[in-house]
């Protein structure tokens, strides 16, 4: 006997088999909607559940390829992390130079945490970073960062940071002329005009 069949049969006694609130055409809509509404919230509790977290990851790199996207590297150690809208900024007490110029002090800006891939080392952490310049600032993410001995013994012992001397702008000497050659031309035209008034 078929489901149809039972179903008659019981209304024909006076029993309703349907579930309360459906008797009308409209309650069985509701009772479609709440139950499509259920496994659509299981479905997405699910999906939440087993998406796996999203999270930065890296390539592992020799020293020599990281110098490729990061041309200024250094070996330093982290005195100060401050925090400033969705990044950080480290600061550095560069040891070693071991590409391009830096002062003794460098500051870096990063990603504000390791799953945004920003740098994750603290104060007192000794790391080789390397770093590209943009918008004046230098800036680099986890994935620039390496063991300062590796990166030494693959890049070489580097060079001292810039003494306060070394970072002074150069003396130019073409302005100094240039200003000496308009004083003695002013200095001439106004000689010039008193001699003949």
């Amino acid at each position: 006997m078929s489901k149809a069949q039972d179903r008659r049969r019981a209304r024909s006694r006076g029993h309703d088999t349907r579930p309360p609130g459906t008797e009308t055409w409209l309650g069985r809509v509701v009772l479609v909607m709440r139950r499509a509404l259920a496994v659509m919230f299981l479905l997405a509790g699910l999906f939440a559940i087993s998406s796996p977290a999203q999270a930065c990851s890296c390539l592992a790199a020799p020293p020599e390829q990281m110098l490729k996207f990061g041309p200024t590297a250094f070996v330093g150690t982290v005195t100060d992390v401050s925090a400033a809208a969705g990044s950080k900024l480290m600061t550095f007490q560069v040891d070693t130079v071991l590409a391009g110029e830096l002062p003794a002090v460098a500051e870096v800006w990063t990603a504000s945490d390791g799953a945004a891939c920003g740098i994750e080392a603290g104060v007192g952490a000794r790391i080789a970073v390397f770093a590209t310049e943009e918008a004046g600032r230098l800036t680099s993410n986890l994935c620039s960062t390496a063991d300062p001995d590796t990166a030494i013994q693959a890049l070489g012992p580097g060079t001292a940071p810039l003494e306060p001397a070394d970072l002074a702008a150069p003396f130019d000497w073409p302005a100094v002329w240039l200003g000496v050659g308009a004083l003695t031309l002013i200095g001439g035209a106004w000689l010039a005009i008193r001699r003949l008034s």
